[in-house]
């Protein structure tokens, strides 16, 4: 089992105008095919994660896997990823038991079995903030291609942004923007 094809962190890590490209994390379980993060801050600004894959029978995170982090994206691309498996999720972004802000953002293109673009597991008091993003045209084989959200509508913040798809969480279908100022198919 292999986690974090480029980086692997369990403090802090800083990404500033970079760019992560044809990264692998190999093994039946393997997580982050660009970067994994346990117990971490991570700062994704300004940076593109692309064309990274997971494989085995559950990889998560085809380019980004955290767990009991702080995760936070300004500007940053998540594109062409893929996590591989039958319980495969995060094509993109897995973050379980973490917090998670995406401003000025694109997650789109990636995919896996469950939560193409996004996946989103929360604890009691995890939030997820998705602000002037596009998280639209991922894929998966499940019923959550854009977003995979389990946590309380109350942890999920969405203004001003484009979702593709709303399978896989409780935001309302929006197709002019809705009171958030946002576009949901």
């Amino acid at each position: 089992d292999a986690d974090g094809g480029g980086l692997f962190t369990s403090t802090y890590l800083s990404i500033l105008n970079s760019d992560l490209s044809n990264n692998r994390a190999e093994g039946n379980d393997s997580g982050g095919g660009a970067v994994v993060a346990d117990s971490a801050s991570v700062f994704l600004t300004n940076s593109s994660l692309t064309v990274n894959r997971t494989t085995g029978s559950s990889g998560h995170g085809g380019a980004l896997f955290a767990v009991r982090c702080a995760l936070f994206l300004r500007g940053a691309t998540i594109s062409q990823n893929r996590a591989t498996g039958a319980l495969a999720d995060g094509g993109g972004i897995a973050a379980f038991v973490s917090d998670l802000t995406v401003n000025g953002s694109t997650v789109a293109f990636n995919e896996a079995e469950s939560g193409g673009g996004i996946a989103f597991v929360a604890a009691d008091e995890n939030l997820i903030s998705v602000e002037n993003s596009i998280v639209a045209r991922n894929a998966d084989f499940s019923a959550a291609s854009d977003l995979r959200l389990v946590a309380e509508p109350e942890l999920i913040s969405v203004q001003a942004s484009l979702i593709g798809d709303n399978r896989g969480t409780d935001l309302t279908e929006a197709q002019t923007p809705d009171e958030f100022g946002n576009l949901i198919g």
